[in-house]
């Protein structure tokens, strides 16, 4: 019982320290990025292609041992969660230097994957969550994103728009890294 107590206040603390944003199901996809980006997948990709986007499917361990800034950025599909949420990949991704999503993450907080505390079910959040998690771990905070699907989403809504949305923050990320103190073009408030 102290236990799910702390965890639940542990949890609530870390939250409260991150910085969340969130895609709900409103408006239109943003145009394709404006600048090439390569992002590794863990998994079969399931998403679209579209221009000036580059899909590099490896396994973990390789991804792992690129080094933190050889990627734009991660997609981790649902069938490699367990692996991901390993104490031997924590640093990893308190480490890299891009944003990671993780696909199918409605009933998991993706603070598992970053805080050695939790476990993948102490994560368990019973499908409320956003269908793709994504966060990246800066020397200030954890700036986090989530992208909810509609109910009964079409393929295009789940893969040809998401990937649109995910290259989106992936470019805007890379643009403040290049361009520091220029954090406003992270906080751009579209819904999916």
């Amino acid at each position: 019982m102290k236990l799910k107590y702390f965890i639940v206040v542990a949890l609530s603390l870390l939250l409260a320290g991150c910085s969340i944003h969130i895609e709900g199901s409103n408006l239109e996809s943003p145009p394709p990025p404006t600048m090439p980006l390569e992002i590794a997948v863990v998994g079969d990709n399931p998403f679209d292609t579209i221009r000036n986007v580059t899909f590099i499917t490896d396994n973990l361990e390789n991804i792992a041992s690129a080094g933190p800034g050889a990627f734009d950025g991660l997609l981790i599909m649902h069938e490699h969660f367990e692996k991901a949420a390993g104490a031997e990949y924590k640093s990893f991704f308190k480490t890299t230097e891009y944003p990671v999503f993780f696909v199918g993450a409605e009933n998991l907080l993706t603070a598992v994957f970053h805080d050695e505390r939790l476990t993948l079910e102490d994560g368990a959040i019973d499908g409320f969550g956003a269908y793709v998690s994504g966060f990246v771990v800066t020397e200030t905070k954890i700036q986090q994103w989530g992208f909810h699907i509609p109910d009964n989403a079409t393929a295009r809504e789940k893969n040809g728009d998401l990937i649109t949305r995910i290259a989106k923050v992936l470019e805007d990320y890379a643009r403040v890294k290049e361009h520091p103190g220029n954090e406003k073009v992270m906080i751009q408030d579209f819904n999916f």
